[in-house]
């Protein structure tokens, strides 16, 4: 880690400093290929904090000059991916995993694509939608798991940092990850409806049920935080915002809003209150969707992209639902 944390200003001259970062490259590929030490706590987390410090020292172009940087970077995907996936070994460590992607999209709009890194400039494009992959999943994993994982929506601290980073990784690819949030979002919807028709029906096991129906809505609560805080990324994001990113945040936007209509149906016509964490989760949507859209200085192509939705009839505008028990 000591040997990551040498500054670039050290090396005045940029074939020095190349051949360091050629040295450096090629010593965290070797370590992340041999996987050894890795299965030790302290080293482990010291390979995060390692890697957490490339992007921080360097610069993206000078790390995409390095002959090995197509390779190690595989190889880091593959570790991060693996960490995502598994929160127990990496609990202390995630934030430093998610810092190095977050500061590598954000700093490719900066980078010149020269000859000298040409061949490795669809290297992030291609590895970020693993990330974010490994990163919803694992996380949805971690509610209500019974194996020792801490329910990522008891730790908000925690979750709010991550929603710091995690909006710019999604959207460097959005298209590709924007794709794979929606559609991962339907699913545990429809889940989530046909739970709580069973519930109504009666036919089953009562007990069964509500924890299948508290587990969906959990699942609920948490990809909709994260739909929140990753349409919230069109006001500050350093990127061009274009129809492909207005089409995904309409998309996303509009399905939350139907699964809000729902809930207050189902509250109306049989009582029943969704769990806290999913109401939390809507009035944090509404927040922050008003935050960045409700505007009068922000575009209204979103609004536009909400209306051209052809999928569906449009959801009435949504009353913020009651806080549970109050």
């Amino acid at each position: 880690m000591l040997f990551a944390s040498i500054r670039r200003s050290i090396f005045r001259d940029p074939g020095l400093r190349l051949r360091f970062l050629e040295v450096l490259i090629n010593g965290v590929a070797e370590c992340l290929s041999s996987g050894h030490g890795l299965n030790d706590e302290d080293t482990y987390n010291m390979m995060c904090q390692l890697l957490g410090r490339l992007k921080s020292n360097f610069q993206l172009s000078e790390l995409m000059k390095t002959a090995q940087f197509a390779t190690c970077f595989e190889l880091i995907s593959n570790f991060t991916c693996t960490s995502l996936r598994d929160w127990n070994a990496c609990n202390n460590s995630i934030n430093f995993l998610l810092t190095l992607w977050s500061r590598m999209t954000c700093a490719f709009r900066y980078v010149q694509i020269t000859s000298a890194i040409a061949l490795n400039q669809n290297v992030l494009a291609n590895l970020i939608p693993r990330i974010v992959e490994a990163y919803i999943e694992g996380r949805l994993l971690q509610v209500l798991d019974d194996g020792g994982n801490s329910n990522p929506l008891d730790d908000p601290d925690t979750l709010r940092e991550e929603m710091t980073q995690i909006p710019q990784i999604i959207r460097f690819v959005y298209p590709t990850c924007g794709e794979f949030l929606l559609r991962r979002f339907i699913e545990l919807s429809n889940e989530y409806q046909v739970e709580l028709g069973k519930l109504f029906e009666g036919n089953g096991e009562l007990q069964e049920e509500i924890a299948n129906l508290e587990s969906s809505g959990e699942k609920l609560a948490l990809l909709i935080h994260i739909i929140a805080n990753v349409i919230s990324g069109q006001s500050f994001m350093l990127i061009q915002v274009t129809s492909n990113h207005n089409f995904y945040d309409a998309q996303l936007s509009r399905n939350v809003l139907q699964l809000v209509n729902y809930c207050m149906q189902e509250q109306q016509s049989h009582g029943y209150r969704c769990h806290p964490q999913l109401e939390v989760a809507f009035l944090s949507f509404f927040l922050i969707f008003r935050r960045t859209f409700v505007n009068d200085q922000k575009s209204f192509a979103i609004i536009r992209e909400y209306e051209d939705c052809k999928n569906g009839p449009i959801p009435q505008r949504a009353e913020v639902p009651p806080i549970f028990g109050m």
